[in-house]
């Protein structure tokens, strides 16, 4: 977005990939984390697709076929999303309330709910979306590509 701002050729060989689908995949903490790219075709596969006992043999996808990267996303870094966004709420209150559900274990389920009794859902979503997509642009970037 830069490099068009500023009337330059963007960097990175041009990728056609959902950047949504990418950065969900990325920011996937569950039984099976994260996932895989093709650098050659876009597609963006959960680390569950690669497990031939999970989906059978004949669905799994075979990492040796295509050039394919592990995805990586430290779930610190979503940790992180909440307290910047808690840091930047004018409201005192409920600044120090969204602070206080980032204490300990279960934070994340904590701060949604109290994110949902300040009535900031939205503008949570808008932040942390936000976030995903410049994280996901900049595993991108490192690998040399950008979204088509």
């Amino acid at each position: 977005m830069l490099a068009e701002f500023h009337g330059e050729e963007p960097s990175g060989r041009p990728l056609p990939i959902d950047l949504d689908e990418l950065s969900n995949t990325m920011a996937d903490h569950g039984q099976y984390p994260r996932g895989y790219l093709n650098t050659e075709t876009g597609e963006v596969v959960p680390a569950v697709a690669t497990d031939a006992y999970a989906v059978g043999e004949e669905y799994a996808v075979d990492l040796e076929e295509g050039d394919w990267v592990h995805l990586l996303d430290d779930s610190r870094e979503g940790w992180q999303d909440m307290a910047d966004f808690a840091a930047a709420v004018d409201d005192l209150r409920t600044r120090e309330m969204l602070e206080d559900a980032l204490q300990g274990k279960g934070a994340f389920s904590r701060f949604r709910r109290a994110i949902d009794r300040a009535n900031l859902a939205e503008e949570w979503y808008c932040f942390a979306d936000d976030r995903r997509w410049g994280r996901a642009r900049q595993e991108l970037a490192d690998l040399g590509l950008r979204p088509a």
